[in-house]
């Protein structure tokens, strides 16, 4: 039975967090029966700048294997290494030392907006004399190493992966994996044409390749997703879609381990509450086929514009729900709700019977990846 109170809702879905608060506060959601499709602090992950803050406080400054190095620039050891890296940045073209593009990021923005490629030597001149010039205040970037040779599909244009993590019980935690799709450029790649226009190369956002143009994307946008799958025949030597969902996964795990704090803080108000998120991760043109996640999104968007997209969630979102319903019946029953009997077509990447236990093994987080056994 549907209900336009928020408060009497036993189960709600809203695609933002922040129009759930205009209808019931946190602090007014009823714990026993109430299940919500966010938690209260999972912007802590999907923010660029605070997902950085957590990831360098667990790793260190550039210490998270799974992404490239990064740095805010209003942290000063941050900017400092930053410019270190980059001092002299004419010399960086001779052959001896190739150039290195970056690529810069507005942390609370999301869609593709505020991002700024510095991919020549101008570019990066530019940038670093900016933020020698600044003052702190006005420094609000994220600068991040620029992947320069991603793995790219058949026909030579640039992907990203979009996966999705279901954050499905706080207490105990149980996250699990689902497989998503490649998010693909417009244009072909190519490192050395910058511009506004070329942006469709560098950046797989949709409304990156809206924007700059309409009509070509309308025509080609089936082309700009594709089916997960389509990434094995483009892998190098023993790897396979198995070994890059394994790769994903430890990723992820590792994710929720820096960003323990905010989730375990979530289940104050609603100890019910789930979460499904989007992960975007990069794959490199090497021989080990590394994966680098470039952000998380928290409340993620859920297109149906194209054909894969469409047929990807009509098949995913009721799987979701199965898994939350499955949960609060085990729990009504009160009995364990662990091992999930009806998972769809995720995967279980973390279960932790103790909420507070902080201890995670990689023995008993490698039982849980199904890929990586």
């Amino acid at each position: 039975m549907q209900t336009t109170n928020a408060s009497r809702a036993d189960f709600i879905w809203v695609q933002n967090k922040m129009a759930l608060q205009k209808h019931l506060k946190w602090e007014n959601v009823n714990p026993t029966t109430q299940r919500i499709n966010h938690l209260e602090f999972e912007r802590e992950l999907g923010h660029k700048g605070r997902l950085l803050d957590y990831l360098h406080q667990t790793y260190g400054v550039g210490g998270f294997k799974y992404m490239q190095p990064s740095y805010r620039m209003w942290k000063v050891n941050e900017r400092t290494e930053f410019l270190k890296q980059t001092m002299n940045v004419v010399e960086t073209t001779v052959a001896s030392k190739p150039f290195q593009p970056w690529i810069a990021k507005i942390p609370f923005k999301d869609n593709g907006a505020g991002i700024r490629l510095l991919l020549t030597n101008a570019e990066l001149n530019d940038f670093v004399v900016q933020q020698k010039g600044k003052s702190k205040s006005k420094q609000r970037v994220i600068v991040q190493k620029y992947l320069k040779s991603p793995l790219l599909t058949a026909d030579g244009k640039k992907f990203d992966l979009r996966v999705y993590f279901l954050i499905a019980s706080i207490d105990p935690l149980i996250v699990l994996y689902h497989d998503g799709y490649l998010r693909v450029a417009l244009d072909v790649y190519d490192l050395n044409v910058n511009g506004t226009g070329s942006k469709r190369g560098h950046l797989t956002n949709a409304n990156v390749q809206k924007k700059n143009n309409r009509e070509n994307y309308d025509r080609l946008k089936e082309s700009t997703r594709r089916e997960f799958n389509t990434i094995a025949p483009l892998l190098h030597g023993i790897n396979n879609l198995d070994t890059i969902r394994c790769s994903i996964q430890k990723a992820l795990v590792d994710v929720l381990r820096a960003t323990r704090k905010p989730i375990k803080n979530s289940a104050k108000h609603c100890p019910k509450c789930f979460s499904l998120l989007g992960a975007d991760f990069m794959v490199d043109d090497t021989s080990d086929n590394n994966v680098f996640i470039s952000e998380v999104q928290s409340g993620p968007g859920l297109p149906t514009s194209t054909a894969t997209t469409k047929t990807f969630f009509t098949k995913m979102l009721p799987q979701v729900v199965d898994i939350v319903n499955e949960l609060d019946t085990k729990r009504k029953k009160q009995i364990p709700v662990w091992p999930i009997e009806k998972m769809g077509d995720f995967f279980p990447i973390l279960h932790d019977p103790i909420l507070h236990n902080e201890d995670w093994n990689n023995e008993s987080r490698e039982e849980l990846m199904s890929a990586c056994k």
